[in-house]
C-alpha cells in the first residue's frame, strides 16, 4: 500500500525504511538516547 502511494516499488519501499531506521539509530546513538 505504502509503495502504491508514494509511486513506489515494494523493495524499494522496504530499503527506504531500512535506511531511515539506520539513520535514526546513528542519529539517536550520537545523542546517548538509546538506553
Amino acid at each position: 500500500e505504502t509503495g502504491r502511494a508514494l509511486g513506489m516499488s515494494a523493495g524499494a519501499v522496504r530499503v527506504a525504511q531500512h535506511r531511515a531506521i539506520a539513520r535514526l539509530r546513528e542519529m539517536a546513538a550520537a545523542e546517548e538516547f538509546i538506553a
